[in-house]
C-alpha cells in the first residue's frame, strides 16, 4: 500500500509539478468530497422530513427544510464548478479516492461501527491492490534489465519470434 502512495504522489508531482495546476487539483479534489458529503446530508434531511411527517414541529421542519435546501444548493454549485473547471487527467482515481475518504468520514459521524466496518474492507482491497502492484513492479524492473548489454525489448508479435529461430 505504501508503493501505491509513493506511486501516486509521484505521479501527482509528475502531472503536476506546482502553481497553479496543483491548487486547482487540490481545489477540484475538496469540491468533489463536498459534493458527496452534500448529497449525503440532502437525503438526510429528506429522510428526517419524511420519516418524522406527522411528529415533526413547524421550527423543526423549517430547520430541516432550510438545510436540505442549503445543501442541495451547495451540490449544485459545486458540481458546476466541478465540471466547468475540473482536470480529466485526476478525475477518475483521485477524485475517487477523496470521495472514499469523505464518505468513510461522514460515516464515521454519523455510525462509526460501519464507518469501521468500511474501513477494514478498504484496507483489504488496497492491500491486495498494492501486492498486485509490487509484483507488476518486479515485472517490470526484469524487463528493463540490461542482457548482454543490451535492453530487453517487448516482442512485436509471433512474427519477429519465428524470424529470430531462423
Amino acid at each position: 500500500m505504501l508503493s501505491i502512495i509513493k506511486e501516486i504522489r509521484s505521479g501527482f508531482q509528475q502531472l503536476f509539478p506546482g502553481g497553479r495546476f496543483r491548487y486547482v487539483l487540490i481545489v477540484l479534489s475538496v469540491l468533489a468530497a463536498v459534493i458527496s458529503v452534500s448529497e449525503l446530508l440532502v437525503m438526510k434531511f429528506f429522510v428526517n422530513i419524511v420519516v418524522q411527517e406527522g411528529d415533526i414541529d413547524r421550527n423543526q421542519f423549517i430547520l430541516l427544510g432550510s438545510g436540505m435546501a442549503l445543501f442541495f444548493l451547495l451540490t449544485r454549485l459545486s458540481q458546476y464548478y466541478q465540471k466547468t473547471y475540473r482536470v480529466k487527467a485526476f478525475a477518475t482515481l483521485f477524485t475517487q479516492g477523496t470521495q472514499l475518504l469523505a464518505v468513510l468520514l461522514f460515516f464515521a459521524i454519523i455510525e462509526p461501527i460501519f464507518a469501521l466496518a468500511n474501513l477494514f474492507v478498504i484496507l483489504i482491497v488496497l492491500t491486495w491492490i498494492g501486492r498486485i502492484f509490487k509484483k507488476h513492479l518486479v515485472v517490470q524492473e526484469k524487463l528493463h534489465m540490461r542482457v548482454d548489454g543490451k535492453r530487453a525489448r517487448p516482442q512485436k508479435g509471433a512474427t519477429s519470434h519465428d524470424e529470430d529461430d531462423e
